[in-house]
């Protein structure tokens, strides 16, 4: 489960960076004075982030195939719940990645339509949203899993 703390907090504070630097009151200002933020660091944090994600995912698989049979109940349990889960996340971070490609090639000069921006805030923040809920059912599961390893 650390891998997927470790990766978690990781993407957080790729999204807490992006969103403070792009999409507050004091962002607008830095770009109206030329201090605005560097897209193409966010877009790589983002990228990464996505790889990192990918990874995971890719992990946690291989683990659940490697392990399914001799799963006990609760462990198979948490694994159904964190399959879901990850997967949830690692769409998040693809679409944040998608958003920082966009608004780094509107940057380059690519026309990108309010409506086409919309739809991709959108899109991220229902994901994040299902993640969220996701990882809220998946709580209780982790916290029993441990608990009953620490008996």
């Amino acid at each position: 489960m650390f891998l997927v703390d470790d990766a978690l907090t990781r993407y957080v504070a790729i999204h807490d960076r992006i969103f403070d630097q792009q999409a507050t009151v004091m962002s607008i200002i830095r770009n109206l004075f030329g201090g605005g933020p560097d897209f193409t660091k966010l877009h790589a944090e983002a990228k990464s982030s996505d790889e990192l994600w990918s990874s995971v995912e890719e992990y946690v698989a291989e683990c659940f195939t490697a392990f399914q049979s001799g799963l006990t109940p609760h462990e198979l349990n948490f694994f159904t719940a964190l399959i879901p889960y990850v997967k949830a996340v690692k769409r998040t971070t693809t679409l944040l990645r998608i958003r920082q490609e966009a608004l780094l090639e509107k940057l380059n000069g690519r026309p990108l339509s309010l409506n086409e921006y919309q739809r991709i805030e959108r899109e991220y923040a229902d994901s994040v949203e299902t993640y969220v809920r996701l990882g809220a059912s998946l709580q209780p599961l982790t916290e029993h899993l441990f608990d009953k390893r620490a008996k």
